[in-house]
């Protein structure tokens, strides 16, 4: 049996990678890839897999799995954030396009349940394909990309109810005892989740967290997610209802994001598993032998989705080419609905012509999506141009998808990461942290700090922080395989966004360049640098003098770097180099700028933005000189100010002139 079902599985995703990878070359969703997979290795292709039950029975656990996710990422929080207009977007999308299939269905002489479950399954879009065709043309942060992703994401939450409400329409002749005996359950369910939310699982994750055990984490992550669904299922509801709602209790813990970046790869792989197994049921030759049901399925769920979506949008107060635009993006057939076909045809509400008719038709609708978006702006333009006047709207600016932009992630959360930290906050600059100490984000947190619990590895961790609108991302962690996995994940989600990266040692410079970081700098080599030039500046040397020995002590330590950079063919100056001081010492030299001048005729401040904060002379120290204090060749200027601008001021005391040599070499003897 085993070897049986491992070999099925082998079948399943062989031949699921092959035509994925061909058909991603295309540029066609990975849906679609999977579920022409599903149509080959079935009963109507080649009849590869013989066990369809065996797998079908495996993939249910990918949609569990992906409910999951949903009700984690889908907090309470996160929807009122979304704004009312987009919500009432949302809401008219969903019941005109229901309303719109069901009632034409129905009047064909098709019971009410099944009708309803038509519309229902054909208003649902993709999400994964609108955040693709908007991505293509960078409108994710336009008003039309705010919105169709606002609404995609709301659809998705969608689903969880309508698995509710499937059983109600499938036994729409038991009576209302049936319906209310189902909601009560239901009710009974999610009061039980809330508590768990509130009391027990906050617990129990934090208990987990304190081990540092990944291992002891993940089986946590999976008990949860199966123990809802389970227990969901023993209370007569769903499977998929019982795991969102497991995903909603993780979904306000601090931990979150951890426990998506855990479950992302199972979800994945086995949901690709589920589109197969979808596909398996398609009976391509059905198509071909009657094309004219489909093409006309198809051209109407196009037009009338895009139509009844802008409307939707229209009416809860979107101007007329975002509301159009809005539309277009969202004119296909998502990938929850395959989930609710699935479900809808297990309790009968789904005949298997119109099964056959509806998976047809919504992989086509996915097809053809991203050309009809690239006709879609000059509809619209045309359409403003006539009537925009009239639909000005009101909503564009409000509801979307809150997402930073512009700011720094800060991956560790130590010494340095903090240091990193402050110094942004004191600037105005916005980040946010990421780091794997559950002590020090509770910590932070409690004081106002923007961090995440998390593996940064995870590529969902990394989004939740907006790696996708962030300007800089600082790697502060001394781990070298860690720090190098999180570099490797930020650069294939983001390959143009700017990178520092620290590392311990000199040696590791060029493993780290070779994976894309943008700058290094070496723990080994910058505090060597910084204890040699506190330390000369406790004998008083001079900045000149002080600068050159830092030169060749950074020549050195930087040679490693040379070497391993030049091996990857990158050059040395994307190497950063730090080790600025913040104070420095001039001895001032006979015929210099300042010889002779009071602070306040040399205007040290308002030319250079530098502070002189003493002066000695003959062995005395005036403290707090002020402007009138005049200065004289050998006397001893300490000036305050920052490393480019005190570089600027030390012209101001070098000696000029015949006795520039001799006054130097006793300077440098001092």
């Amino acid at each position: 049996m085993a070897q049986g079902l491992l070999e099925e599985l082998v079948l399943a995703y062989g031949v699921g990678v092959v035509v994925v990878l061909l058909l991603l070359r295309l540029k066609v969703p990975t849906v679609v890839g999977f579920l022409l997979a599903g149509v080959l290795l079935g009963p109507h292709g080649l009849r590869l897999v013989r066990d369809v039950e065996a797998v079908s029975a495996l993939a249910d656990i990918g949609v569990v799995i992906l409910l999951f996710t949903i009700g984690v990422e889908m907090s309470i929080g996160r929807i009122l954030r979304m704004g009312a207009t987009l919500l009432a977007a949302c809401a008219l999308q969903l019941g005109l396009t229901t309303a719109g299939v069901a009632l034409p269905v129905w009047a064909t002489g098709t019971a009410p349940g099944p009708a309803v479950v038509l519309g229902l399954l054909v208003a649902a879009s993709s999400t994964t394909l609108v955040l693709r065709v908007l991505a293509d043309r960078g409108e994710t942060e336009a008003p039309q990309g705010r919105l169709a992703l606002g609404v995609a994401i709301l659809q998705d939450l969608a689903v969880v109810p309508v698995m509710m409400l499937l059983p109600v329409l499938a036994g729409a002749g038991g009576g209302a005892a049936d319906t209310a005996a189902t909601v009560g359950k239901a009710l009974a369910v999610v009061a039980g989740t809330v508590v768990l939310a509130r009391t027990v699982v906050p617990r129990v994750l934090e208990l987990v967290v304190d081990t540092r055990s990944r291992e002891l984490f993940a089986l946590t992550v999976i008990f949860l997610c199966l123990g809802t669904a389970w227990a969901a299922s023993a209370a007569g509801l769903s499977l998929a209802l019982g795991a969102f709602l497991g995903g909603l209790v993780v979904s306000e813990s601090p931990y979150s994001q951890q426990v998506l970046g855990e479950m992302a790869p199972i979800r994945d792989g086995l949901s690709g598993l589920f589109f197969i197994g979808v596909g398996m049921l398609l009976d391509l030759g059905a198509v071909v032998a009657a094309p004219g049901p489909v093409v006309g399925a198809v051209a109407a769920i196009l037009l009338a989705k895009t139509l009844l979506a802008a409307v939707a949008s229209l009416v809860a107060g979107y101007r007329l080419r975002t509301a159009v635009l809005a539309g277009a993006a969202l004119a296909q057939v998502g990938e929850f609905s395959f989930v609710l076909a699935r479900e809808a045809s297990r309790l009968s509400l789904l005949s298997s012509r119109e099964e056959q008719l509806f998976l047809a038709s919504a992989v086509l609708t996915m097809v053809a999506s991203p050309f009809l978006y690239r006709l879609a702006p000059g509809v619209a333009d045309a359409l403003d141009r006539r009537l925009g006047q009239r639909w000005r709207g009101r909503g564009d600016e409000e509801g979307g998808v809150t997402a930073h932009a512009g700011h720094v992630v800060v991956v560790g959360f130590g010494l340095t990461g903090r240091n990193v930290a402050r110094a942004l906050g004191h600037h105005g600059l916005d980040f946010v942290a990421v780091e794997m100490n559950p002590e020090t984000v509770r910590r932070e947190r409690a004081a106002g700090v923007a961090i995440l619990y998390g593996d940064a590895g995870h590529p969902d961790v990394l989004r939740h922080a907006g790696l996708d609108g962030a300007r800089l991302v600082v790697l502060a962690i001394s781990d070298l395989p860690g720090t190098k996995r999180v570099l490797a994940t930020v650069k294939s989600l983001r390959p143009d966004v700017r990178t520092i990266v620290r590392a311990r040692y000199a040696r590791e410079v060029g493993e780290y360049v070779a994976l894309g970081a943008d700058e290094v700098v070496p723990d080994e080599v910058e505090t060597s640098v910084e204890i040699f030039a506190r330390v000369l500046r406790a004998y008083d040397l001079t900045s000149e003098a002080i600068e050159r020995s830092v030169r060749a002590v950074r020549e050195e330590g930087f040679e490693a770097v040379r070497s391993t950079a030049a091996r990857h063919g990158v050059s040395p100056s994307r190497v950063q180099r730090v080790g600025a001081v913040d104070l420095e010492t001039h001895v001032l030299g006979p015929g210099a700028v300042a010889d002779g001048k009071t602070i306040g005729e040399l205007e040290v401040r308002k030319r250079h933005g530098v502070t002189v904060v003493a002066v000695r002379r003959e062995g005395e120290l005036l403290p707090e000189p002020g402007a009138a204090t005049r200065l004289a060749a050998a006397d001893v200027v300490v000036l305050m100010g920052t490393p480019d601008r005190l570089s600027a001021a030390a012209e101001l005391f070098k000696a000029r002139g015949p006795a520039a040599t001799s006054a130097g070499a006793e300077v440098t003897d001092a």
